[in-house]
């Protein structure tokens, strides 16, 4: 029985895992920088972007090559870099979808970027229509007052948001095994 139970918890745990989504690694196969938009200078490598200047309004636009879906994963995107003496302002994304429309997500923070490696930005609106399967573009912006911003960006995913269904009926199933054990000891 206990081999039954542990076997159906591994099959279930690996059945709730899946992977994020890489929208952009912000290299030059996969990012293009708008440079008549973006108000950081900026200097792109093959698999990063560095951007520097103040967080004062300053961003960073660009093209995502191809179009990336981040349908079902859409609550919070995680950037990923590394910033040297970060200032304690945060930071904005802006995703845009193959017609324009706009899905913003707020509340990064530079602080975490430099602490972790990654900082965490959450969904807080999207305009009607936004289509989350053909994300095709984005826009960094700092909302700080002013700080110098010396940073190189690697990587921005979408986080796996696992499905509450598939959540709840794992949750019964291991229920269900442990009280027909219960009844059986």
């Amino acid at each position: 029985m206990k081999k039954i139970a542990l076997t159906i918890l591994f099959s279930g745990v690996a059945f709730l895992s899946e992977a994020a989504v890489t929208i952009t690694n912000f290299g030059t196969s996969s990012f293009s920088i708008d440079t008549g938009s973006s108000g950081f200078t900026t200097s792109q490598a093959s698999t990063s972007t560095t951007i520097t200047g103040t967080d004062f309004g300053n961003n960073v636009v660009g093209g995502i090559v191809p179009t990336v879906s981040i349908a079902g994963n859409s609550a919070s995107l995680t950037l990923s870099g590394t910033i040297a003496s970060p200032p304690t302002s945060q930071f904005s994304i802006t995703l845009f979808d193959s017609s324009f429309r706009q899905a913003l997500y707020s509340g990064g923070t530079w602080s975490a970027l430099a602490a972790s490696g990654n900082a965490t930005v959450n969904f807080t609106s999207a305009d009607s229509g936004f289509d989350f399967t053909t994300i095709s573009g984005l826009d960094l912006t700092a909302n700080g007052t002013g700080s110098s911003i010396s940073a190189t960006l690697t990587g921005l995913t979408a986080g796996v948001i696992p499905e509450p269904t598939r959540a709840l009926l794992l949750g019964v199933g291991l229920m269900g095994i442990m009280l027909r054990r219960r009844r059986v000891a």
